[in-house]
């Protein structure tokens, strides 16, 4: 495992600074000064493990006569902000700046929970094949959310510019009164303070899974499904004032069912263009005529594009469509998944993909296929001789074997979907015995070399 320093450093400060802006910036490290930063564990700077030289903040790693830096955290709390600083990795290097903490978590006190801006060797430390798409590489918000494709990272050695922006300290809480069945709108600050009192927004009955989307302006949409005496059920838009919670747009109607022709039901998505105020609207009807459909609004409510058909079982097997889902990608078409229902000749669900092209408004074809994911299996494990591998789901030449550390240290050819490895290194040698990543990619497998 690679404890190894990772530097931090901030920029000179200004001889002649701007009062105003000097009274808007903290400067949680000026180059000498660590007053703005504590311990974890204690209420002041640790007093081991942490090195002011040169105008750079550094962290120790670990040795067999005294242990690393402990974790710091500023003294002062913050909601939203703007932190900017210079981090450089040493080879093997894995850490993480994290923001939004809490160390008072029901069940986890004292161990500073929060989200993780993730500062990482990529070509050498074996955490940067797990997770998801690469949501545990350099600059991922960890095990969330993967680094931009286009990001630029400096390697180990050089410095990296980082800024993490937190724009929006408030929590909308959307809840259904039990009795009237009507929603009723609460706001909270980071801190759990109350900031908007509970407020009923609505008027009708509505249904209990709403759908929630803030436009540009941090305002709060809110679209469900309503039933009013003696009519069709539709679909309303509420839309709140995201710092008072007064409503802005109170119930805008924007389609109604028109049974046998096209109905409405609970199963619907909200989801967002990219870099606009559009909004794709897609569901699912709550009749026999199991069709899907769609239609594209903008953040108050307007049509953009009119409801229509996107895919239609009517006159084929499935008895019912149901848990409709989907994401928008940063071309603005609309991927979306469901389940087809079967009772013959045994009770089933299918899953069903299908995308929207956003660039023409249509609808492209459907796929049922089978999706393979990337997988790399070995023959045993641990291994005592040699090993071979198979991989399903992709088409690699070679898989690259990391020891411990996050170092490459051998290379398996892959042909006709396998590979064999005999324990040893690029130069023919045996390795030690010890846990192995072996990967392509994303995709890894770790498996444990034992002598014979």
């Amino acid at each position: 495992m690679a404890l190894l320093a990772v530097q931090c450093k901030t920029k000179e400060k200004p001889q002649n600074a701007d009062p105003v802006n000097e009274q808007s910036w903290v400067w949680l490290f000026d180059g000498s000064s660590t007053d703005h930063l504590r311990d974890t564990k204690t209420d002041h700077f640790p007093e081991h493990g942490w090195v002011v030289a040169d105008h750079v903040l550094t962290v120790l790693g670990g040795t067999e006569d005294q242990p690393g830096g402990h974790d710091i955290v500023s003294k002062q709390l913050y909601s939203n902000f703007e932190l900017e600083l210079e981090a450089k990795l040493t080879e093997g290097a894995n850490s993480g700046i994290k923001y939004i903490v809490t160390d008072s978590f029901p069940g986890n006190e004292g161990s500073f929970l929060g989200l993780e801006y993730q500062l990482l060797d990529n070509e050498r430390h074996p955490d940067a094949f797990e997770g998801k798409d690469g949501n545990h590489k350099m600059g991922a918000l960890y095990d969330m959310i993967p680094p931009p494709e286009d990001i630029s990272i400096n390697p180990p050695g050089e410095w990296n510019k980082i800024r993490i922006l937190v724009d929006g300290n408030r929590v909308h809480v959307v809840v259904r009164d039990d009795y009237w069945h009507t929603y009723e709108y609460l706001q909270y600050d980071l801190e759990g303070n109350l900031v908007v009192p509970r407020r009923n927004f609505t008027d009708d009955s509505a249904s209990q899974f709403p759908e929630l989307a803030l436009d540009s302006g941090r305002n709060l949409m809110v679209i469900d499904m309503i039933a009013q005496s003696g009519q069709e059920h539709r679909y309303v838009l509420w839309k709140l004032d995201g710092a008072t919670g007064e409503t802005i747009v109170d119930e805008k109607e924007l389609v109604v069912g028109i049974p046998p022709v096209m109905d409405v039901s609970p199963e619907f998505i909200l989801r967002a263009l990219p870099g606009s105020e559009e909004f794709y609207l897609c569901w699912n009807d709550g009749g026999e005529s199991l069709w899907i459909w769609y239609m594209v609004i903008d953040s108050s409510g307007n049509v953009i594009v009119d409801w229509q058909a996107a895919y239609d079982y009517s006159d084929e097997d499935p008895e019912d469509l149901r848990d409709l889902d989907g994401v928008v990608d940063d071309e603005g078409n609309l991927y979306i998944v469901y389940s087809q229902g079967e009772t013959e000749p045994v009770l089933a669900r299918f899953p069903t993909f299908g995308w929207f092209d956003h660039t023409y408004l249509g609808i492209d074809e459907e796929s049922t296929s089978t999706v393979l994911l990337p997988v790399i299996t070995a023959s045993c494990n641990p291994v005592m001789g040699s090993v071979q591998f198979t991989v399903t789901g992709f088409t690699p030449s070679v898989l690259e074997v990391f020891d411990i550390a996050g170092r490459m240290v051998a290379l398996v050819p892959v042909s006709g979907g396998s590979g064999f490895w005999d324990g040893t290194d690029v130069s023919g040698d045996r390795l030690p015995s010890g846990v192995y990543h072996i990967s392509s990619g994303e995709t890894s497998v770790v498996v444990t070399l034992l002598y014979d």
